[in-house]
């Protein structure tokens, strides 16, 4: 038995010792099991070091990049390798992205809330900029007030809006670095989560597109360690490429004879087929094309710097194991053009060159290289990062999130088959700049007569033969041509009832009938003599002239108590009476002397007397001004002559009265909003802002004290600049530099501070007009390429892509009315839309189209858009 025992315990030691690793091997599977399940929650987790263990937030971080003027049309991507290579190489490319008005404010302020410019009321870089209605409205509705609530750790860095003053900080932000006014790369000022900081001239320091990429990272690192569950949103918003094109000196010399930019429609002027500012536009000049080649190569230059900040972006959330759970997205506010169809330089134009942007994203479960030729907008960035967020946006914006497209990208393209319903997405969408506004303009429509003609009389208000209550019918004339012939119908007139006529209530100097009644009563009781015929006496100054005859005085003559009765006193020896007779002392004869010194003394009356004329005269024109409204007055009838003018009311329609001011130091009246601009260096800045305060109050009875002195702070610096630019001394060049119609600027050699420089002279040119005003509409897919534009003016314009992919030439003429009609009528409706259901009409395309359809589990239920299939 004892023989036994040592091998028996033997035998139960490795019993034991197998169990205990059964068991943990059995603990390791399910650590393994549970680990490769928690890798899996992650996006695109692939379950390899220390990703495993990091404590991170479950809901994914954002970073969007937005640069300034930043085209596609001229090649502005082709020198941004790295950017292409992180964001296209690893993500999604969009093809065929838009901005729906081709401006920065409005552009940016569509960025931000997702909604159309008429709907935010944005319309271009001054009106509604940064403005009360804006803060009030818009501003509190952006995609960072839908992100702060869902816990995100929000930050924007860079270029707001054109306006922004910097003395408030836009709700939704939790922190803010925000440049004041417009895009600079040095000697600029932000306001940093409250205070105003300003940097000079040195790159190391200063350089605007660095300090924003360093900015940002080192938001997102410290937001990381003090806050690692909780996800981040970050914009940097970059100055580049816009001007003044500052380049960092590590660049400053590249691309030297870049030609990019010199397109197909490159000084192609004029273009009488288009808007008016083409047709008054000629071709630029040697120095001007010059300029351009110049332009492009510091544009590019500094998208560089951009680029740099991208990479540094990438590296840092690849360090910090956050890349695969971080979207990225890149695009720009709008386009831009350097001598297309002879423009020097700008934006603000309907055409490719200007509403065609960058557009790229990159984030979990974004396959590398995906190409989406889909039309995506401005309009949808903000639906897509509240989408990104997994927030809910329905009904509250006008554009649509394009993850769906995204994650979509290389599904069936068929609508029918198994499974999940394709939905349709967009193929048309809305251009829109400027506000409707009435206008004295005559309008001008590029038709000619006889099809303009064609189109009036195919109205139902125009039909021949007349109607009851018709007013014009179009009838063919002798010659062939239409023509509009009033109505002729006879119109049942109503019965007006005749107005009793208001007795008036004089206040006159003449007899009434009751007196003149009297006084034959009393003759007759009182004159017995025969032959006498009575006399009745008009007024009060024949009862009184009638008295002193008859007590033996000369009414003109002066009586010994004081003058005659309505003399008009001048002089205090000399006396005009009414009938013209001049009654004068006789000591002013009695010697030579008396007579020269009663002379002076008229001659310095008459001086003083023309000083008061004048006076008179200024306050008679502002009497005028002042004019109330024509109210009707009762005219009294049998009055005398002399005072019949003194009564009646001058005839005539009723003018606007505009207010104006008294300049109590130099007595002149100021008119008008430009006579005002115009003195403003006349007043003291103090009392202008005060009465300007007051005004606010009054206006805006619910304005905080806060709201106020910012308005107030805004209002002077502006009286600042005016009263600055109105002191500068302009030179005969810069003076003559101003067309009708037109917004030109005088483009001298100091305008770029920074390598290379521009050293040929000084030009004018004129990038945009008053009239610039329109509504577009953009339709891409399989079967149409088109863009048709009614500007406020009443031109129309329409280029079919497919066959004129340059819109060289104005094919108007082609459409037939039915179809323009159509068209018109589509974007009508596009002008006042709201929702995402109205402003993304369906389309009719046909099926197994690439650029309209996705697919979606939901019903769609919008109207469809009206479309008979012309194909132009």
């Amino acid at each position: 038995m004892n023989h036994y025992l040592p091998s028996l315990l033997h035998y139960l030691a490795t019993i034991l010792f197998l169990i205990i690793l059964l068991n943990t091997s059995l603990d390791a599977a399910t650590d393994r099991s549970r680990y490769r399940k928690a890798a899996r929650n992650l996006p695109n987790s692939r379950g390899k070091g220390k990703s495993q263990t990091k404590e991170r937030s479950s809901k994914p971080n954002i970073v969007v990049i937005l640069t300034d003027d930043q085209d596609v049309m001229l090649g502005s991507m082709d020198v941004m390798n790295k950017t292409r290579r992180i964001l296209a190489d690893g993500g999604a490319t969009f093809t065929n992205a838009f901005v729906t008005t081709p401006m920065c404010c409005p552009s940016r302020s569509t960025i931000l809330t997702g909604l159309h410019t008429h709907n935010h009321e944005v319309y271009t870089n001054n009106e509604h900029c940064g403005s009360l209605s804006w803060r009030r409205g818009p501003e509190t509705r952006t995609f960072a007030t839908y992100l702060q609530r869902e816990d995100y750790r929000t930050g924007y860095f860079g270029k707001y809006l054109n306006t922004y003053n910097g003395t408030y900080i836009p709700p939704g932000w939790m922190e803010w670095v925000g440049l004041i006014r417009n895009s600079r790369f040095y000697n600029y000022s932000v306001y940093r989560n409250g205070n105003k900081i300003t940097h000079g001239n040195s790159y190391h320091d200063d350089y605007l597109t660095d300090l924003i990429a360093n900015d940002s990272m080192t938001f997102f690192k410290l937001s990381k360690q003090v806050y690692p569950t909780r996800p981040v949103a970050v914009v940097l918003s970059m100055p580049a490429p816009h001007g003044p094109e500052d380049a960092a000196p590590q660049y400053q010399h590249m691309f030297d004879g870049v030609m990019t930019h010199r397109t197909a429609t490159w000084n192609v002027a004029p273009n009488p087929d288009k808007h008016w500012i083409f047709q008054y536009t000629g071709k630029m000049t040697t120095q001007m094309m010059a300029f351009t080649d110049v332009l492009q190569r510091k544009r590019l230059q500094t998208l560089l710097s951009v680029d740099d900040a991208v990479e540094k972006i990438y590296n840092l959330l690849k360090d910090m194991d956050e890349l695969d759970n971080t979207y990225i997205l890149f695009t720009s506010d709008h386009g831009y053009h350097a001598g297309q169809f002879g423009l020097v330089k700008g934006k603000s134009m309907p055409y490719e060159f200007d509403v065609r942007v960058p557009f790229y994203i990159r984030g979990p479960n974004i396959p590398g290289g995906t190409v989406i030729p889909n039309i995506v907008l401005n309009v949808d960035i903000a639906p897509t990062i509240l989408d990104m967020a997994g927030i809910s946006h329905r009904d509250v914006m006008d554009g649509k999130s394009v993850l769906k497209l995204v994650y979509n990208a290389n599904a069936t393209r068929s609508r029918s088959g198994n499974g999940r319903k394709r939905r349709l997405w967009r193929d048309t969408f809305l251009i829109e700049r400027g506000q409707q506004r009435k206008t004295n303009e005559e309008r001008s429509n590029y038709l000619p007569k006889d099809k303009r003609m064609q189109e009036e009389c195919a109205k139902p208000e125009y039909e021949s033969p007349c109607k009851p209550d018709q007013l014009k019918e179009c009838i063919l004339d002798t010659d062939g041509t239409l023509r509009f012939r009033k109505c002729r119908v006879p119109k049942v007139r109503k019965e007006r009832k005749r107005k009793k006529k208001r007795r008036c209530q004089c206040n006159r100097s003449q007899l009434s009938k009751k007196e003149k009644k009297s006084q034959r009563k009393f003759l007759r009781d009182h004159v017995s003599q025969d032959g006498y015929k009575p006399r009745f006496m008009r007024d009060e100054r024949e009862v009184n002239e009638t008295a002193m005859a008859i007590q033996g005085v000369d009414p003109d003559v002066e009586l010994a108590d004081g003058p005659v009765r309505n003399a008009v006193v001048i002089d205090p020896k000399c006396q005009i009476s009414r009938n013209g007779r001049v009654v004068c002392e006789d000591e002013i004869f009695a010697s030579p002397q008396a007579w020269m010194e009663h002379r002076q003394f008229l001659s310095k009356q008459i001086e003083s007397l023309k000083d008061n004329i004048n006076r008179l005269k200024e306050i008679r024109e502002y009497v005028v001004d002042k004019k109330p409204r024509r109210q009707k007055v009762c005219i009294c009838e049998e009055e005398d002559e002399g005072e019949e003018g003194e009564d009646e009311d001058v005839e005539g329609e009723d003018e606007e009265v505009v207010e104006g001011e008294i300049n109590e130091e130099e007595g002149k009246v100021r008119r008008g909003k430009k006579s005002r601009k115009e003195n403003l260096s006349d007043l003291d800045s103090e009392t202008f802002l005060t009465r300007y305060a007051e005004k606010l109050q009054k206006k805006f009875v619910d304005l905080t004290e806060e709201e106020i002195d910012q308005m107030v702070e805004k209002k002077a610096n502006k009286l600042k600049k005016q009263v600055k630019k109105s002191k500068r001394p302009k030179s005969p060049e810069e003076e003559a530099c101003a067309v009708g119609g037109m917004s030109c600027f005088f483009q001298t050699e100091d305008h770029w501070t920074t390598p290379p420089l521009w050293n040929s002279g000084s030009f004018c040119f004129c990038p945009n007009s008053i009239n610039n005003t329109y509504w577009c509409l953009r339709t891409l897919n399989s079967t149409h390429d088109y863009l048709y534009c009614e500007y406020v003016t009443g031109f129309i314009e329409y280029f079919d892509m497919r066959q004129d992919p340059d819109q060289m030439e104005n094919k108007i003429h082609s459409v037939p009315v039915e179809i323009r009609r159509q068209l018109n009528e589509d974007l009508m409706l596009l002008r006042e839309c709201k929702g995402a259901k109205e402003c993304n009409p369906r389309p009719k395309s046909p099926p197994g189209d690439t650029y309209d359809t996705y697919e979606e589990d939901e019903e769609d239920d919008r109207p469809e858009r009206m479309w008979d299939g012309w194909k132009g």
